[in-house]
């Protein structure tokens, strides 16, 4: 569908329309906050000191950040942890009688989740999905001294490609049998959508199940719980075939344009697994509209994406693995409140450097251990193989260096009294966008000529003069550190214990000397809320298991 991107002018310089993303694109804790100030405040009603509302028992989806928390029993008691470290959060924070205020206890709380949640992701989850060699290349590691730039150039808005086909190599990494290693082992089409069975008392049982089953392989195979009978929770009954109906529908390009797009040869034999790529050229053989084009350039994304070799170390093939790395590096120098961003006058990162290296060493683990009463965990409950670690050793957080770095700013009503603005103007219920051939899923301008790896942005929305409107992110400049919070949303994945779209990893050491708390013990008499973007596939299931 072609629109005139200025309704007072002729119809002569078009636009593509898009589809419309319905969520932030930022990493930033949606699943646990929701990302309207009215849908947040419903997350409050019963508690007035900082903290989210109990989350168990189960109530409804209506108490997550995310509606979707139910979906499975592992998701459940995910949303359930990281809403529980919120409360715990504010509780230490009241500890050090430097924080009277349960406003501002609770916009810090929110600014130290979102960072453990962006350190989860990018250090612990997706070095496991890219392998060393792309996370290099596209710069996505956290260094040790944790002062990144942001640039007010790149656009953190979502491409096309990454939501209807990259990110959705996931679908592969689902079992049929969760916690295939117990405890808590259990069907997923015997329990999709269920409001039951998980509690206070039992979520950690969910997640030690989860952290010690291994996940299904990344292939181009799909677990029958989610296909034929097996899925009785859609109408068509087979999330593959949706996957592939979805990519048609946003008008995502063929695979092959994508490896063009990032100088990658149109086909490569030799990268697919197996015998795929025989496969493939059969199922499209018929689908050559035009005889200068081959057969195989018919080949949907998430299709030939999901087929690929993996790259050395990494869960997917180089296709995928370029795309979600764009994605991800877009996520987090375009976002100028990413955690581990100096605090200056453009860039809202966490306001000390102290604090960013404390929490660029935070771990899932680390708060498996302080909100559930476990003893031990998974040195990085990604990996069922890797060492099991006493929560003794976790890494702890600093809570005088927390509220002593966010004292000087007078922030109490920030982020939950006031109203949040949208990002931009008529462009904020966000169209997406060309980049090239890259279409983003937010604010829309039209076709751009250049290519993200020389030139990573293209203006969000133009006034009709045509100058470049900077973007509202929903909260007031201030000139001191303090707790700024932006809009909302975030991402991620896991090997089995969770699957994150939102998630991630990180550390919480650094300067402790100053702490009277610093030593979070595994404190959850607090309970509450959601977790981040993640859901649990663990895996043993054959039916999605390939040769």
């Amino acid at each position: 569908m072609k629109v005139n991107k200025d309704p007072c002018g002729e119809f002569d310089n078009p636009i593509q329309s898009e589809q419309v993303n319905g969520h932030s694109s930022y990493i930033h804790a949606t699943t646990v906050y929701r990302w309207k100030k009215e849908e947040m405040e419903t997350l409050r009603k019963e508690t007035k000191n900082g903290g989210l509302d109990p989350f168990f028992p189960f109530k409804g989806s209506e108490h997550c950040g995310d509606e979707r928390c139910y979906v499975t029993p592992m998701l459940l008691s995910l949303h359930g942890l990281f809403l529980r470290e919120h409360n715990r959060l504010v509780v230490k924070l009241k500890k050090t009688n430097l924080m009277p205020s349960s406003e501002k206890r609770f916009n810090v709380a929110r600014r130290i989740l979102i960072a453990e949640i962006q350190a989860i992701t990018y250090q612990q989850w997706l070095p496991l999905v890219l392998g060393d060699t792309i996370m290099g290349e596209y710069g996505l590691d956290i260094p040790q001294d944790p002062t990144t730039v942001y640039d007010p150039e790149i656009d953190a808005t979502l491409f096309n490609e990454f939501v209807t086909a990259g990110f959705r190599f996931g679908h592969s990494l689902i079992a049929g049998n969760i916690n295939s290693n117990g405890p808590k082992s259990h069907s997923l089409n015997e329990t999709f959508f269920h409001k039951k069975d998980i509690t206070k008392d039992n979520h950690y049982e969910y997640l030690r199940g989860g952290f010690n089953s291994p996940c299904e392989k990344s292939d181009n195979y799909v677990t029958s719980h989610l296909k034929d009978k097996g899925a009785h929770w859609v109408p068509v009954e087979d999330l593959a075939a949706i996957n592939i109906g979805r990519g048609r529908d946003h008008g995502t390009p063929p695979y092959h344009k994508v490896r063009t797009f990032f100088e990658l040869e149109s086909i490569r034999k030799d990268e697919f697994s197996g015998d795929n790529y025989k496969k493939l050229a059969e199922l499209y053989k018929n689908l050559d509209y035009s005889s200068s084009i081959e057969k195989m350039m018919n080949i949907d994304l998430w299709v030939g994406g999901v087929s690929e070799k993996h790259v050395p170390g990494g869960q997917v093939g180089p296709t995928f693995a370029h795309l979600i790395a764009l994605q991800f590096s877009h996520l987090k120098l375009g976002d100028r409140y990413f955690f581990s961003h100096g605090y200056t006058k453009k860039s809202k990162g966490l306001p000390s450097k102290n604090l960013r290296e404390m929490l660029r060493r935070r771990t899932l683990g680390d708060i498996i251990c302080e909100n559930t009463g476990g003893s031990v965990v998974r040195s990085n409950v990604f990996q069922f193989k890797s060492d099991v670690m006493d929560c003794e050793k976790r890494n702890t957080l600093d809570y005088k260096l927390i509220a002593r770095s966010f004292e000087e700013n007078e922030l109490d009503n920030e982020s939950s009294n006031s109203e949040p603005k949208n990002n931009g103007t008529d462009c904020e219920k966000q169209n997406t966008s060309d980049f090239g051939f890259m279409t983003r899923i937010e604010p829309a301008l039209g076709p751009s000529n250049s290519e993200p790896k020389n030139n990573p942005e293209y203006e969000r929305c133009k006034r009709r003069n045509g100058t470049k409107q900077e973007p509202d992110l929903g909260v007031e400049e201030v000139t001191k550190p303090g707790v700024t919070v932006h809009s909302d949303e975030d991402s991620s994945d896991s090997s089995d214990s969770s699957k994150t779209s939102d998630s991630s990893d990180s550390s919480d050491s650094s300067d402790s000397s100053d702490s009277s708390d610093s030593s979070d013990s595994s404190d959850s008499s607090y309970s509450s809320d959601s977790s981040d973007s993640s859901e649990s596939s663990d895996s043993s299931d054959s039916d999605n298991s390939s040769d």
